[in-house]
């Protein structure tokens, strides 16, 4: 036998071996490689789930705080005004000036107050009714009973002496 006839014999076999293992690890790496590439892709679908739905609860927060806002302004509208009966079974809103406050004292519409609407209302020529602005059927007749003199403003606060609103 010639050696080396031989020797190159066992290099190629090597050869051939080492090449199949190559081949056989390659092969591993792409079926580990096609793996993560499935799991970064399910990855990715949930984050963008996830974002989608982190955007839709923002957008709920942003709603739920403008309705608070709301709540919160109208609470502070209500502010300073007080329930108060005209004659039996009609009732105003009545607001007492406040030190510091622009605004005067005056009357509100209680139905269109309790809507959410600010009206008002305004005494007719004579001074026997109460009139709103908003809704002319909201009238409230003040001459029904025996005021004795004693003007509206100072009925309504409970008194008979004292300013506008009876203080």
């Amino acid at each position: 036998m010639d050696i080396v006839p031989a020797l190159t014999g066992m290099r190629i076999g090597i050869q051939l071996a080492t090449d199949a293992l190559a081949a056989r690890d390659d092969a591993k790496v792409k079926a580990a490689m096609a793996e993560l590439s499935h799991r970064l892709a399910d990855a990715n679908m949930g984050a963008l789930d996830m974002s989608e739905h982190l955007r839709k609860l923002e957008g709920r927060l942003r709603e739920a705080e403008a309705q608070l806002r709301d709540a919160q302004e109208k609470l502070n509208q209500r502010k300073g005004y007080m329930l108060r009966e005209v004659r039996p079974g009609a009732f105003v809103y009545a607001y007492d000036a406040v030190p510091g406050d622009p605004a005067p004292a005056h009357f509100q519409c209680q139905i269109c107050f309790d809507a959410g609407k600010g009206s008002v209302l305004h005494q007719s020529i004579g001074g026997a009714f109460l009139e709103c602005k908003v809704d002319k059927a909201h009238r409230i007749q003040l001459k029904s009973t025996n005021s004795g003199g004693v003007p509206l403003a100072r009925r309504l606060a409970g008194g008979s002496s004292g300013g506008w609103m009876g203080g």
